[in-house]
């Protein structure tokens, strides 16, 4: 074999590997391109997949504060409700012919628990009653003194009965009286808003 036909032939060689390389290369350019297509759809859908996830838990995040937000205005309302209706009965109470009486009975009741010295407070506007609680004191028990003072934190009526010796204080105030049967109040006035709003007759108990 001459020089020329060594170097075609080694010519040859050379450019097969080379072609083969090239090929190599390019099913591997190929391969990686895939490989790196499918990683962006996996994530692409992974990103679809959290985003989803993420926007359904603000979704029920968001529609469970407002479930909350309409439970509490709601309660709110009511409880406002529950308070102005209150309040207008308990200032009514006054005007009732039977609150004098109530009110006599209350200071006397705790006067007679206190063997030395009275003091009834009275709310501002019970003051018309302070002589006569006083005369009514004076005739049930012998106190060496009975005071009758105008009390501004009174705001519904009632007294309280103040024993200064010992340091007692006897709550017959609308307030206190009120306190003791809120939550039955509150109930009942809830009872006939639900029987209100489901169309029934409430039932005077």
């Amino acid at each position: 074999m001459d020089n020329t036909s060594l170097e075609n032939s080694i010519k040859r060689a050379s450019e097969e590997m080379i072609a083969e390389i090239r090929e190599k290369e390019a099913r591997e350019l190929g391969r990686l391109d895939e490989d790196y297509a499918a990683e962006i759809e996996r994530f692409r859908k992974t990103m679809e997949a959290e985003t989803r996830s993420r926007m359904d838990q603000e979704l029920s995040r968001l529609e469970n504060r407002a479930v909350l937000e309409r439970k509490k205005l709601k309660l709110t309302t009511v409880e406002r409700f529950i308070q102005r209706i209150v309040e207008d009965v308990m200032r009514g109470i006054r005007s009732h012919p039977r609150y004098r009486q109530f009110l006599m009975d209350a200071a006397a009741g705790a006067a007679a628990q206190i063997p030395e010295n009275v003091e009834v407070r009275l709310a501002p506007d019970d003051g018309v009653y302070g002589n006569e609680i006083d005369e009514a004191l004076r005739i049930a028990g012998d106190h060496r003194q009975i005071r009758i003072e105008a009390d501004a934190a009174i705001g519904w009526g009632g007294c309280l009965v103040v024993d200064s010796a010992r340091g007692r204080i006897f709550n017959r105030t609308l307030e206190r009286i009120y306190f003791r049967k809120a939550l039955q109040i509150r109930r009942k006035v809830l009872q006939v808003l639900q029987d209100r709003t489901e169309g029934k007759e409430s039932v005077t108990r």
